[in-house]
């Protein structure tokens, strides 16, 4: 058997084309050509399965912590956030945004009933139009009314205590994070 193979011989062995091989060597670096531009059959095909099949033995523990505690990091965040109320579970959004585009809608829809009798004796172009200006603004003005506090659930007012005790376990975190990363 040989001991070194060109690229088309080696590619034949692994059953992968002789661009893979090229690519293998260049880009992703797992083969080695020698000087003559040939592989080492032995060392070619084991650096081959290692790259293919044993990629998550390989995982760096120390890299695995920090990517742990940046995550834990990423949720205390979420979870000031919340606190804080800058931030709010899709559910409630869902909740709240309905339940103010219903009230808007029902309002829109029952302004030419509550204008009628207003304008029905009206003569002047300018009166009816300050009437119905008056009442879309009345029904848009409720829109603006937004509150932070209607997208908690009752009982779930925001604790002071809650808010530090999150911005510690992020700082505590971040600092162990970074050491970890250096």
């Amino acid at each position: 058997m040989e001991k070194y193979v060109t690229a088309k011989k080696l590619a034949q062995i692994l059953g992968i084309t002789e661009r893979r091989i090229n690519q293998l060597v260049n880009e992703e670096k797992v083969l080695q050509r020698d000087a003559n531009g040939k592989f080492e059959l032995q060392k070619s095909v084991h650096d081959y399965y290692k790259y293919k099949f044993c990629k998550d033995e390989e995982l760096d523990l120390t890299i695995e912590k920090a990517k742990h505690e940046r995550a834990k990091r990423e949720i205390a965040e979420i979870e000031l956030a919340k606190l804080k109320n800058k931030m709010h579970d899709a559910e409630d959004i869902e909740r709240v945004l309905t339940g103010m585009l219903i009230n808007f809608r029902n309002r829109i829809l029952a302004i030419p009933s509550k204008v009628a009798p207003k304008i029905i004796g009206q003569k002047s172009i300018a009166v009816i139009n300050e009437i119905l200006q008056q009442e879309l603004y009345d029904a848009l003005n409720e829109l603006s009314e937004y509150d932070p506090e209607i997208f908690l659930e009752e009982g779930e007012k925001i604790e002071e205590e809650d808010v530090e005790l999150v911005q510690e376990n992020i700082e505590s975190s971040s600092s162990s994070t970074e050491i970890k990363d250096k």
